[in-house]
C-alpha cells in the first residue's frame, strides 16, 4: 500500500508537471479545526495548476493539528471545478481527492504511541480574489474524513502567489511550456529541526547536504545526507524502529519535479516529492530503508 500511494503521488506531479509546463500558483492556509466536542488547528501547503478555464487539480500538505490522541497529516491530489466571476477577479471552486494520512496516536495496552497509515478523503471548498500583482487572498473549508479515526473540519485563511503571471486577469487557464531546465549543478547545505512523530513532539537540530542537477526541463535528481538529530528519547513504543535517545543518519537519492517562476525578488521556486528509498540507521542499530517525501522551495541569486 504505501508503494502504491508513493507511485500515486509520484504519477500525479508528473501529470501535472511533465507538460513541461511553468507552475502556476502556490498557497499557504492556516485556520482553526473541529473534531466533535475538540478543537484544534489546521494548516495547508498547496500547489494548483489549471486545466482549462473550469478546471484545475492540485497536489496538498495537509496538517490536522494536534486533537487529543491524534496527531494528524499527510498528502492529498484533489480534482477542482472552478467558477470565475467578476472579471475573473474571484473564482470559486470546489475540490474531492484521496487522501493518505500518517497518525500519530496513543496505542492500545499502554504501549505510549505508535503511527498509523490509513486513507481518506478530503472534501475542499474555496473562495479566491485574485490581486492584480499576483496575490491572491483565500477562505478555505476542509472536511476530512478517514476509515479510521475522527473527522475533522476546517476553517483556512490563505495567502497565494500566481508563479507565472497571468495574460489575463485571475488564474491561468494552462501553464506556459518550458524551454530550459530549471536546475544546472548545485550543492546545497541546510539546518532546520526535526519534530519527532510521537504524542510529545520532541525536537532536536538537523542538517543536510545535498547535491542536485537537471535531467530534463522539469526533473532532477539528487544525492545528500541527512543528519535528523537526537529528537527522541526513550519511550515505550509500538514503532518497529525506534531510535531511542541515539542520533539517526541518512544518504538519500531522490528525484524531484521541478517548477520555476520569474519574479524581481523570488527567482525559482521547486516543488519535489522523493521517488527513491533513502538508506538510514541509527547509532549502534542496523540500517534500514524508508521513503522520505520532501518539498522544497528555493530562491537563485
Amino acid at each position: 500500500m504505501k508503494q502504491a500511494w508513493s507511485f500515486a503521488v509520484g504519477a500525479a506531479v508528473l501529470f501535472l508537471s511533465s507538460r513541461c509546463a511553468v507552475a502556476q500558483e502556490f498557497t499557504l492556509f492556516a485556520g482553526p479545526l473541529v473534531s466533535g466536542s475538540d478543537h484544534s488547528y489546521s494548516w495547508q501547503m498547496n500547489y494548483m495548476e489549471g486545466f482549462g478555464k473550469y478546471f484545475a487539480g492540485s497536489v496538498s500538505w495537509l496538517n490536522e493539528g494536534h486533537i487529543p490522541g491524534h496527531h494528524r497529516d499527510g498528502q492529498s491530489i484533489q480534482a477542482w471545478a472552478r467558477l470565475p466571476f467578476d472579471n475573473r477577479r474571484f473564482v470559486f471552486s470546489l475540490g474531492v481527492g484521496p487522501y493518505r494520512y500518517f497518525d500519530t496516536e496513543a496505542a492500545k495496552q499502554g504501549l505510549g504511541y505508535s503511527n498509523t497509515h490509513g486513507w481518506g478523503a478530503v472534501y475542499s471548498a474555496r473562495l479566491t480574489w485574485y490581486a492584480s500583482n499576483r496575490w491572491t487572498a483565500n477562505l478555505q473549508l476542509n472536511r476530512v474524513g478517514v476509515a479510521r479515526g475522527p473527522s475533522t473540519t476546517a476553517l483556512m485563511l490563505g495567502v497565494g502567489y500566481q508563479l507565472d503571471a497571468p495574460d489575463t486577469p485571475g488564474p491561468r487557464d494552462f501553464a506556459l511550456p518550458r524551454t530550459h531546465d530549471v536546475t544546472n549543478n548545485e550543492i546545497t547545505l541546510m539546518a532546520g529541526e526535526t519534530i519527532l512523530n510521537s504524542l510529545e513532539s520532541q525536537t532536536s537540530a538537523a542538517e543536510s547536504i545535498e547535491y542536485r542537477r537537471g535531467i530534463t526541463h522539469w526533473l532532477d535528481g539528487s544525492i545528500g545526507y541527512l543528519h535528523e538529530g537526537m529528537a527522541c528519547r526513550r519511550v515505550a513504543t509500538a514503532q518497529p524502529h525506534n531510535c531511542g535517545s541515539r542520533a539517526r543518519f541518512s544518504t538519500t537519492i531522490s528525484r524531484w519535479v521541478s517548477a520555476r517562476a520569474f519574479t524581481p525578488r523570488f527567482t525559482t521556486a521547486t516543488t519535489a516529492i522523493s521517488a527513491i528509498p533513502a538508506t538510514a540507521f541509527c547509532r549502534g542499530s542496523s540500517r534500514f530503508r524508508r521513503r522520505i517525501g520532501s518539498p522544497s522551495i528555493g530562491r537563485r541569486a
